[in-house]
């Protein structure tokens, strides 16, 4: 068992990016050996940005393209900032409408095993 950090960047967008999407994914597999995306809507309320006891919004709708990455623990800070650069990098060359990312960093162990050399047992 080896202990790893979970990255995870949520980046708001007005729909799907398949481009920006794409360059951002080759990127961090270059980087991390792999991730895992997934397309997903988002629901915040527009005076969400302090804490409050209650919002009253209005509530806002959006796009959210998210990538996970499982990291060496030595590696997180190095990946966050190459990762954190590229999507400032392709949003532009893109031309992608996008200002915030919200990400996670959670503490895993990470285990695996092969199905196949299960069965041929």
């Amino acid at each position: 068992m080896n202990k790893r950090k979970i990255l995870t960047f949520s980046i708001g967008l007005p729909g799907p990016s398949w481009r920006f999407e794409e360059a951002v994914v080759k990127e961090v597999c270059a980087l991390a050996g792999g991730c895992t995306v997934s397309r997903m809507l988002g629901y915040w309320m527009e005076d969400a940005e302090y804490p409050r006891h209650r919002y009253a919004g209005p509530q806002s709708e959006e796009f959210c393209f998210r990538v996970e990455i499982m990291v060496e623990l030595h590696k997180v800070e190095h990946v966050y900032n190459t990762v954190r650069c590229c999507i400032q990098q392709e949003a532009r060359k893109w031309e992608v409408d996008t200002d915030w990312v919200h990400v996670t960093e959670a503490d895993c162990t990470f285990r695996n095993f092969s199905v196949k050399e299960w069965l041929t047992q």
